[in-house]
C-alpha cells in the first residue's frame, strides 16, 4: 500500500502523496489533540497498536474506532483507558448489538447519520452512551443531529457546517 498513489485522484497537484505509517501520523498530532484511528481489521492488529500508543506516551489522546463489533470490543479490553465507538451503517446489526455496548465497556456508537432518530438515539441516550454520526455534509441533517443529541459529527465540509451552525 505504500506504494501506491494516495492523492492523484483528489487533484494533480497531490501526485505522488503517500499513505503514512501510523507512527508518522502521530508525530504530526498537536500535543494534546485526539487521534481517532479507525480499525480497518480484526484484533490481530493490537499489538502493534500498543506499541504505537506507549510509543507517544501521553502526548496526544487517542480513540478507537471499528465496524467489528469484536475487534472494538478486544479493543477496549487492551486500551481501558482509551475511549472505543463501534461503528454501524446496517440498521439490522444496530438493532441486535446497541444493547451489548455498555457491557463491552465501550464509550458509545458512531452511527451513519440515516439510522439516527428520535427513538434510536433515546434508546442510546437510555443505555448511557455516546452518540456519534457519519458523515454530515448538509447544514439541515446536522441541525437536526445535533437537536436529537449527537455528540459529534464526521462531515467532508467542516468549513460549511461550522459556517451554517456557529
Amino acid at each position: 500500500m505504500r506504494k501506491l498513489d494516495a492523492g492523484s485522484f483528489k487533484d494533480q497537484k497531490y501526485k505522488g502523496e503517500r499513505i503514512p505509517f501510523l507512527d508518522e501520523l502521530i508525530k504530526e498530532v498537536p500535543d494534546g489533540k485526539e487521534l481517532v484511528v479507525e480499525i480497518k481489521c480484526g484484533s490481530e492488529v493490537l499489538p502493534f497498536l500498543q506499541k504505537a500508543v506507549a510509543k507517544a506516551g501521553k502526548r496526544i489522546r487517542f480513540a478507537f474506532i471499528a465496524f467489528d463489533l469484536n475487534t472494538i470490543t478486544e479493543t477496549k479490553k487492551s486500551f481501558s483507558e482509551t475511549s472505543c465507538y463501534w461503528l454501524c451503517s446496517n440498521p439490522v446489526q444496530l438493532v441486535q448489538n446497541l444493547k451489548l455496548i455498555p457491557a463491552a465497556g465501550i464509550e458509545g456508537v458512531s452511527l451513519s447519520y440515516n439510522l439516527i432518530n428520535e427513538n434510536v438515539a433515546q434508546e442510546v441516550r437510555n443505555l448511557g452512551l455516546e452518540l456519534f454520526a457519519w458523515t454530515v455534509d448538509d447544514p439541515d441533517e446536522a441541525k437536526r443531529l445535533i437537536t436529537l443529541g449527537v455528540k459529534g459529527i464526521t462531515t467532508n465540509r467542516p468549513d460549511l457546517i461550522r459556517e451554517k451552525l456557529f
